[in-house]
């Protein structure tokens, strides 16, 4: 399972990875689009949250999804020499979070939406079993993961205020 960090930190190795292999720098922009991209299909989970529904892991974690916002990231800077650049990154974000979630999140995601399979690499019915039993040591692994995830979001901002790239 992916905590928020992990995503963002994922697009932004995507990004490091990119700029050395093209000797380019991306701008604030197109790095604003490819970290949002990285956590946007979790946003979802706010509409669960707030209205009760069960949308997560399915329109958002569709390939669809990322198509549709690449589309209207280029739509919306129509005039904007960066626009392909601008939507190309947003996508590349969306599909980091997909590969992310995809290599271990339990119960699926709907990636080829509005089919109505899940895919997961996770075994789902030991996660499934453990949940319905409470099991502590599968809920203390979990614990684990997000206090991992706000260790790597805190070692990025360090290293991000070392390397100058932030200031407090």
């Amino acid at each position: 399972m992916a905590f928020p960090f992990t995503h963002l930190v994922l697009a932004w190795g995507g990004g490091k990875v990119y700029e050395f292999m093209r000797k380019v720098s991306l701008d604030r922009y197109t790095w604003a689009f490819l970290l949002l991209g990285g956590i946007l299909p979790d946003a979802d989970l706010l509409l669960d949250w707030t209205l009760g529904t069960e949308l997560h892991r399915t329109f958002s974690h569709s390939i669809l999804f990322a198509l549709i916002m690449g589309i209207l990231v280029y739509g919306f800077f129509y005039q904007n020499p960066l626009r392909k650049q601008y939507a190309m990154a947003m996508a590349i974000g969306i599909a980091s979070h997909l590969i992310l979630d995809l290599i271990g999140f339990p119960g699926g995601f709907s990636l080829f939406w509005p089919a109505k399979f899940f895919l997961s690499t996770a075994n789902d019915a030991a996660i499934r079993t453990a949940l319905f039993e409470e099991d502590m040591v599968f809920l203390s692994g979990h614990l684990k993961l997000a206090v991992l995830d706000i260790a790597i979001g805190i070692a990025w901002i360090a290293y991000l205020s070392w390397k100058k790239k932030i200031q407090f």
